[in-house]
């Protein structure tokens, strides 16, 4: 790629080298300068500004103002926070799940595998609920009852506004009525 350097004598001339820029005719390439990317009486943060311009060197067609409308809304959209709550209910699950392995199955190291992998399953669900199917033996609009598999196991849960609440853990070969039972733990 050439690199030309051209001193702009009035707008219609930077308004012309970035419309071609627009087009991804050319690229204008400018001395990263703060105060040239602020609109009158903005405020950009140092930090802002320099993620702007990583981003458009990330891309060579993006430019920086582009950068900057891209990385404005990718800031909104961050990924939203929960709080984790799991009931009495499933700790008595877990509690019986391994309690059963190791001690009727006579398998202690399978009990504490066991026990390992529903935690981790436990801790993706509070990074991302969303990630997990919608339970179907409980139905609702705002499908907020989830189910997420582990071994054999489900592990069902409700998204509420900011908390996740883990309602149970049972046997993937129960009766629906068991998952329905779940509804109702508190």
């Amino acid at each position: 790629m050439q690199t030309v350097t051209i001193e702009l004598t009035n707008n219609n001339s930077l308004k012309a080298l970035q419309d071609l820029e627009h087009k991804h005719l050319i690229r204008i390439v400018k001395e990263p300068d703060l105060n040239s990317y602020a609109l009158p009486g903005e405020a950009i943060s140092e930090e802002d500004f320099k993620k702007w311009v990583e981003y458009a060197e990330d891309s060579p067609t993006v430019s920086i103002t582009e950068a900057k409308q891209r990385w404005a809304t990718q800031k909104k959209k961050a990924p939203k926070t929960y709080s984790l709550r799991v009931t009495e209910s499933a700790l008595q699950n877990i509690d019986d799940i391994t309690g059963y392995i190791a001690y009727i199955k006579h398998q202690p190291l399978n009990a504490i595998r066991v026990g390992d992998k529903i935690f981790e399953t436990i801790d993706r669900i509070e990074l991302n609920p969303l990630a997990f199917r919608e339970c179907e033996e409980i139905p609702t609009k705002t499908k907020i009852y989830r189910k997420a598999v582990c071994m054999s196991g489900l592990i069902i849960y409700k998204i509420k506004a900011s908390e996740i609440v883990v309602l149970g853990i049972i046997h993937g070969s129960r009766r629906a009525s068991k998952i329905r039972n779940l509804r109702k733990v508190k």
